[in-house]
């Protein structure tokens, strides 16, 4: 079962999956979620953060104090998800979204500066 999609296939190309797991500070494992190979990790990231329930003797917990990813996780999409859960982010800036930003800053600042003239 497992073997089936993470082996040599011949054309020097490795099948393989990708684990997704939430863990608590202590590393225990809260969720663990796979998917395909050819998916980026942060598609998976809400889905992780939705499916984790923590028993509790009232109703389980289902939202963390606090998430922490590398900066394969930095986008628009999974900040906006995290504030609107009222959980704290401490996933770092990934450099290349910056650049991103500033990229769109001068096209659009040279556009309106056109307009201008």
């Amino acid at each position: 079962m497992w073997g089936e999609g993470t082996a040599y296939n011949g054309h020097k190309r490795r099948k393989c999956i990708n684990i997704h797991a939430c863990v608590t500070s202590q590393r225990f494992p809260l969720k663990i979620i796979i998917s395909p190979e050819n998916e980026h990790d942060s598609k998976r990231f809400i889905e992780v953060i939705q499916s984790i329930k923590i028993k509790t003797q009232r109703r389980p917990t289902t939202r963390p104090l606090e998430v922490l990813a590398d900066s394969a996780y930095d986008n628009i999409v999974i900040r906006k998800y995290l504030k609107s859960r009222a959980i704290e982010s401490n996933i770092p800036f990934n450099i290349r979204n910056i650049l991103k930003e500033e990229d769109l800053q001068d096209s659009s600042m040279s556009h309106t500066i056109k307009e201008e003239q």
